[in-house]
């Protein structure tokens, strides 16, 4: 575990240092002399724990607690002063120090600096690992409430188990009792290699050494790992299997431990969990086992729900056009503000973290200038790269007020379509019935000043575009990701936008935004030309 020494001591830190490594064989401890040599290497590594002397030639350790806090670097630091000044103590912990530490230069104090570094990167693991629980958890919270595809559902939760919960793989599978296939994939993410070693075709056959069979037979969760792997504290001893079968495949692949669980709504199994484990990820502890037990009790009541809505949406009966005339929601507002022909389209939309809407929006009949002077006397929304482009101006609108088309997606309607003119914002929708019409349109007239429904028709009269998209079979996260990268230019020649910058528009890695667009564009060829 790599461990940053900073002290102007060169001496004590030496020695300091070889006790450390001596008293605690996993910390591997890199020395700064001065607060500019620590400040070179603070973003050498993912420290740790970082170990400060309050009084450096060149400054204090309070300086360099102030960058750390600014990169926000997730890790202890404590630090170490020769002075046991009550003041410096009362600030350490002010400021937010994890340990204060009085030097007394002698062995016994290596020993206590190991303890008290060893203790608190055990603290910031647990930290960590609450963190991310909680972030997982909201996540999928966020989630329910805005995925309406259901493979987008299903590959969203095979996402957030990578990412947010340090599994190397995760598949979410249906169950198949019509064919020798006892499960089908729906979502994969992180091990696709291994799935297409194991099936060869489009499912999980009953005979496969996958634990993923495995439930369906015991009808229970299984745990397989390789025989030299270590133990899964926590994890239910009838549960833990050693299979030579699936330990050749596994080690194949780098996994050392695999984990399935059925899938179940009301008694009723309709699929499974499965993850795996490298020697690289955290273990499969008690507290992770209870984490993915619960995941998959939300994802079968999430999936019920999700069959059931597509269900009553699958072919939509009903359309409908609504103008909503509200000066808090940004479009309504920015186009009020400049007036005349000018119309704003909505490209695409995202949600940021932060609960922030993010809208990828065209404004035709109007220049930069006039849009950011509009965006300046905004209450509502915020205005960033603005471009211009030969359809008009594309720039990102930026609101934290709750749109009309969520109320449109939390009852079951599909929003196709967003524009707005002179103050007022028009959307077409999908819904599943004229009785659902009407809820919506009741539900927004609390909400917003002016809500009037202009058009209802059905499937039979000509639609504004076709029904049959090739956008369809995309995952919510590949749609938002391709339509970003077509709008911003990443397609022209030359491009006006890099893969780098367009998944920093994102906020997401830069591997990730590549895996989404590749996979995005292969559907949507797949759907083009598929005869």
């Amino acid at each position: 575990m790599p461990v940053l020494l900073v002290d102007d001591d060169p001496q004590w830190a030496r020695a300091t240092a070889r006790l450390l490594e001596t008293t605690e064989p996993k910390l591997e401890v890199t020395i700064a002399n001065s607060l500019t040599a620590g400040r070179e290497v603070l973003d050498a590594e993912p420290w740790r724990c970082i170990i400060c002397d309050y009084q450096l030639g060149d400054g204090t350790g309070f300086d360099l607690l102030e960058d750390v806090q600014e990169e926000t670097q997730d890790c202890p630091f404590l630090l170490v002063t020769g002075r046991g000044d009550e003041q410096i103590a009362s600030q350490a912990i002010s400021r937010g120090v994890t340990d204060y530490i009085i030097k007394n230069h002698d062995d016994s104090e290596a020993t206590l600096i190991g303890n008290r570094v060893r203790n608190a990167i055990a603290s910031a693991n647990f930290q960590r690992q609450l963190s991310r629980e909680y972030q997982s958890k909201t996540a999928i919270l966020d989630l329910l409430r805005s995925t309406t595809l259901s493979e987008g559902l299903l590959g969203q939760f095979c996402r957030i188990l990578v990412e947010e919960n340090q599994y190397t793989g995760a598949w979410i599978g249906a169950v198949d009792t019509d064919s020798e296939r006892a499960v089908v994939p729906r979502a994969v993410t992180g091990c696709q290699a291994y799935l297409e070693a194991v099936t060869g075709s489009a499912g999980i056959r009953s005979d496969s050494a996958d634990p993923a069979t495995q439930v369906l037979s015991r009808d229970e969760p299984v745990v397989v790992s390789v025989p030299e792997s270590q133990d899964s504290e926590g994890v239910p001893t009838a549960y833990k299997l050693v299979s030579e079968r699936w330990a050749e495949l596994a080690r194949e692949h780098g996994f050392t431990t695999a984990a399935a669980l059925p899938i179940t709504y009301d008694d009723v199994r309709i699929g499974t969990l499965c993850v795996y484990l490298t020697p690289n990820d955290p273990p499969l502890t008690g507290r992770r086992w209870k984490t993915l037990t619960e995941y998959a009790d939300v994802i079968g009541h999430a999936q019920h729900n999700e069959e059931l809505a597509q269900s009553l949406l699958g072919d939509p009966s009903q359309w409908v056009e609504l103008e909503i005339t509200d000066p808090s929601l940004p479009l309504a507002e920015l186009t009020s503000t400049l007036g005349g022909s000018t119309c704003a389209r909505v490209l695409s939309t995202r949600r940021q973290d932060d609960g922030t809407l993010q809208y990828l929006t065209m404004i035709a009949d109007s220049s930069i200038e006039e849009i950011e002077a509009a965006a300046e006397e905004s209450g509502t929304f915020e205005l960033k790269s603005p471009v211009e482009t030969a359809a008009g101006i594309r720039c990102d609108v930026y609101s934290a007020v709750f749109p009309p088309e969520a109320t449109l997606v939390i009852h079951s309607a599909r929003v196709e379509e967003i524009t707005a003119t002179n103050g007022t914002v028009h959307l077409i929708s999908a819904v599943p019935d004229h009785a659902t019409a009407t809820t919506i349109i009741d539900t927004l007239k609390e909400q917003f000043e002016t809500v009037t429904m202009t058009a209802l028709w059905n499937t039979e009269r000509e639609s504004p575009e076709e029904l049959s998209s090739p956008l369809a079979s995309l995952t919510d996260k590949q749609e938002s990701v391709l339509r970003q990268a077509y709008f911003r230019g990443y397609f022209e020649r030359p491009r006006q936008v890099s893969a780098s910058e367009l998944a920093q528009t994102l906020g997401i890695a830069r591997a990730t935004m590549t895996q989404h667009l590749r996979a995005a564009q292969q559907k949507v060829f797949d759907e083009l030309l598929d005869e």
